[in-house]
């Protein structure tokens, strides 16, 4: 979702009387015309006289958080214990962080199951393993160095891998995905889809020919869609089924 930013309405303490939902949202009138706010929670801070205030900040269809901490007269940005050097809004924040990329593993392993079975290549099969999906890139020179490893990998992982190719390899990416797609479908054989997987990753590859516009519109789509949960960021990425609900 688009960030929404707050303007520096804290940077220094604002002294109320008696501190009411209303009043600490009185901080946020006139700041957004689309933006709505709201108390999400409010809880002491262990061994402290200070309140976390957590915010709701929504545009009707995204919404985000943001915190803000009280001793009853004052609000305040952020609280630094310097004895034992914590900050509350940095731990907020670490928090907020992990939450988002645990929805984000969700929409994406939601995703996958969408896809049809052909666009994903499975290598190893052994029921007593961990599975792995493996999002990855044929043009992409950190894909090529991770891809010989892959016979490591498989010694203690089965692997289901992505191919993804990232915005700026452009067409070319995109059709050497297609083509290992469609040279490895009918393939049972894990020696022979890794040896394909590696002639497409090569420096020196070239560009398959071929495949229509129809198909590279239609898998840039599906690339578009997995980039777009916010999981994978950037390539390669690996997640454990498990954490994506798979």
């Amino acid at each position: 979702m688009k960030k929404i930013v707050i303007a520096s309405l804290l940077s220094s303490g604002m002294l109320f009387g008696s501190l009411s939902d209303s009043e600490i949202l009185e901080i946020f009138e006139g700041s957004s015309a689309t933006i709505k706010y709201s108390i999400e929670s409010r809880n002491n801070l262990p061994n402290t006289n200070y309140e976390e205030i957590k915010i709701k900040m929504s545009d009707g269809k995204n919404s985000a958080y943001t915190v803000l901490y009280s001793d009853g007269n004052y609000i305040f940005p952020d609280i630094i214990d310097v004895k034992n050097k914590i900050s509350y809004l940095a731990n907020f924040e670490n928090e907020q962080a992990k939450i988002a990329l645990e929805n984000a593993a969700k929409s994406l392993g939601k995703l996958i199951k969408t896809m049809p079975k052909n666009s994903i290549i499975s290598i190893g099969n052994d029921k007593n393993k961990e599975t792995k999906y493996l999002f990855t890139d044929p043009d992409c020179p950190y894909c090529r160095q991770d891809l010989e490893l892959i016979e490591n990998k498989l010694k203690n992982s089965n692997l289901k891998i992505i191919l993804s190719p990232v915005s700026s390899h452009g067409i070319t990416a995109i059709k050497k995905s297609i083509a290992i797609l469609n040279e490895t479908k009918n393939l049972n054989d894990d020696t022979s889809k890794i040896k394909i997987l590696r002639s497409y990753f090569s420096s020196d590859a070239k560009i398959p020919q071929n495949i229509s516009d129809k198909k590279v519109d239609e898998y840039k789509a599906q690339v578009d869609k997995i980039f777009d949960t916010g999981a994978v960021r950037g390539v390669p990425a690996i997640f454990n089924a498990k954490d994506l609900g798979l």
